[in-house]
């Protein structure tokens, strides 16, 4: 007996989109995951194939690939092996259990920017999930936070707590509305002073000096190199190859300062 087959009943894409060249992969992804919530019914149905939306909005394939496989992790879309993806059905998530619900407010220029700051997301993101919990982000930009705009943005996912990363200008505008609303705020810094106060604030400084403590007592380590597998450009060394070497330097002059010590 042939399947059923499937037709699409989504509206025609946006004109063509005024990207910015360093935020392209992330305003698709808000862009598609606006249009994806906003057409979802009871039962899935067809989206948009990639190389349409490629074609149509003028980005390289393997951009909106990737877009497509957050909208996956997400549980928004869903791949057809050989055939499509499909837009999932809402009820097809009546049966999903999940422990709650987390959003995790990302400044768009800071994730396309520094790879640690991905890192910590995309960490973050995997093991919340592996550990039951339903977990989204939302990109915005330091303008979002004026006049209630991003608070509007987050409040539309119902989320039971937002973990907010580097708390910022944006987030002192909208975390009092956020707790009006009865939604839980965790901040965590681990760098610049927040503009909130943080549940968890990580003093480098202080986490270096306990550790090479520990080193020398307990392992009689007296020299250590830091090394990390991240290819920089020579020519035109990003802020992260600074913050790199910075680090280095700390943990030689620890172990010298330590050193005479005893």
């Amino acid at each position: 007996m042939p399947r059923k087959k499937m037709a699409r009943r989504l509206q025609p894409l946006p004109a063509r989109v005024i990207f910015e060249p360093k935020n392209k992969g992330a305003q698709l992804l808000e862009i598609l995951r606006g249009i994806a919530i906003a057409n979802q019914q009871e039962e899935p149905q067809v989206f948009y194939p990639i190389r349409e939306v490629a074609r149509h909005l003028g980005v390289p394939v393997s951009t909106v690939s990737r877009v497509y496989d957050a909208l996956e992790e997400e549980g928004i879309l869903v791949s057809v092996r050989g055939s499509k993806t499909l837009l999932q059905g809402l009820s097809g998530g009546r049966h999903l259990s999940v422990l709650g619900s987390i959003g995790m407010p990302a400044l768009t220029s800071s994730f396309v920017t520094f790879q640690d700051c991905r890192s910590f997301f995309i960490r973050t993101r995997r093991e919340l999930r592996a550990r039951g919990f339903a977990v989204a982000m939302v990109f915005y930009d330091q303008s979002d936070g004026k006049n209630g705009g991003l608070f509007s943005r987050i409040d539309k996912y119902d989320f039971d707590t937002v973990l907010w990363h580097q708390p910022d200008r944006a987030a002192k505008e909208t975390v009092p509305q956020l707790k009006d609303s009865g939604v839980r705020v965790i901040g965590l810094s681990d760098s610049w002073f927040p503009s909130i106060r943080c549940r968890y604030e990580v003093q480098r400084e202080s986490a270096i000096m306990s550790i090479l403590r520990d080193w020398r007592a307990n392992d009689a380590i007296t020299s250590v190199i830091v090394v990390r597998g991240i290819e920089i450009s020579a020519a035109k060394p990003g802020p992260g190859s600074f913050l790199r070497a910075l680090y280095s330097m700390a943990f030689r002059s620890r172990l010298s300062a330590l050193g005479s010590e005893r």
